[in-house]
This record gives structure tokens, sequence and C-alpha cells, in this order.
């Protein structure tokens, strides 16, 4: 399990990879957070702001500059309210973004309405 943020719930996957169906009796387990941020997470909405395609994730440049830095994107998705299984996924613009300007990178994972992000690093 990777990223899961503080009361958040998710729904992992076992290793034979038995299908899913809902209403089957499930254990559930707790976690203790094992790697810990430097600051708190956050999706930075105040200089981008994100949005799901199916197989693209755009980057809109928010801040009325220009963003000449590296958007390091962290997604999961989701079933409801749980994240759906235990992967966060990463994608990268290495690209500079003009003010008010958007980018679109390729996230085969990312599918409109069943991805959520969980983090952005810009740097």
């Amino acid at each position: 399990m990777t990223t899961l943020a503080p009361g958040r719930t998710a729904l992992l996957l076992e290793a034979s990879r038995a299908k899913y169906t809902d209403g089957i009796a499930a254990d559930g387990a707790h976690m203790t957070q094992s790697a810990f941020f430097t600051t708190e997470p956050t999706l930075n909405p105040d200089r981008i702001e994100l949005s799901c395609a199916d197989g693209e994730i755009h980057i809109k440049n928010v801040s009325g500059e220009r963003l000449d830095a590296t958007v390091v994107l962290y997604y999961k998705n989701v079933r409801g309210d749980m994240f759906y299984g235990g992967i966060t996924y990463r994608v990268s613009a290495d690209v500079g973004i003009d003010a008010g300007k958007s980018v679109s990178v390729s996230a085969p994972h990312c599918t409109s309405g069943a991805t959520e992000a969980v983090f952005a690093g810009i740097g």
C-alpha cells in the first residue's frame, strides 16, 4: 500500500488476483505510517489546476506567471469514496508552462471519474 492519507480507506487486492465481488466479506487492517512527508502533501491549487481525461492528465498553470519547474503528480484510482488497489501512480511534466496555459501528460491508469490526485510536487 502506498500513499494512504490519514482517515482514507482503500480496497486492496489480494495476491491470487481473485475477482472482486461487491458485498463479499473482507478482512480489515490498520496501517501505521512508515514513511513521512517532510511537508504536508498538497495539490498546489494556487499554482496548478488538474483534470483527468481517459489516459491523460491536464495540468493548467493558474499562478499568473510562467512555471519553469517540473510538475510531478501522484494519483490513485478510486471506487466511490475509497481508493481501489494499493498502487500510487506517478507522472511528470518536465516542460515550462506559460501563465494560463495547459500541458497534457500521458497517464495510462487515469480514468475520468475514477482517478484522484493525491499529491503534486513542483520544483
